[in-house]
């Protein structure tokens, strides 16, 4: 992939921000979490960690943690807006293509959708 960076893998600091956790501030990225953690890596920060899977000791600190679920979350709205508009485009292209396809010079025709004034 490009853009792919090197890192050096520790146990014992995050993988992101290299801070010293205590235990209870570690989230594990290979063990069951409600987020595909090596999967948000790969696409926020373009590295790949899941060649590190069989190194179960691999983990985010909880602030990293937050920050990655929220890239995570503002993504998946990025592509509902994405999809929104999409949709909204291909109906408004439909629209034109129905106009055109009834005559342009139809005054009947050629206001389909607008508003009186």
């Amino acid at each position: 992939m490009e853009g792919t960076t090197k890192k050096s893998v520790e146990s014992t600091k995050c993988y992101i921000c290299s801070f010293i956790s205590l235990s209870k501030n570690k989230v594990y990225i290979f063990e069951k979490t409600s987020a595909d953690l090596a999967g948000i890596i790969r696409s926020s920060l373009e590295i790949e960690v899941n060649k590190y899977s069989e190194d179960s000791k691999l983990f985010v600190c909880r602030e990293c943690f937050q920050r990655l679920t929220k890239y995570e979350r503002a993504a998946k709205k990025l592509q509902e807006i994405k999809q929104a508009l999409l949709s909204t485009c291909r109906n408004e292209e439909q629209l034109r293509e129905l106009r055109d396809s009834q005559g342009k010079n139809d005054p009947e025709t050629n206001n389909i959708g607008d508003v009186p004034v």
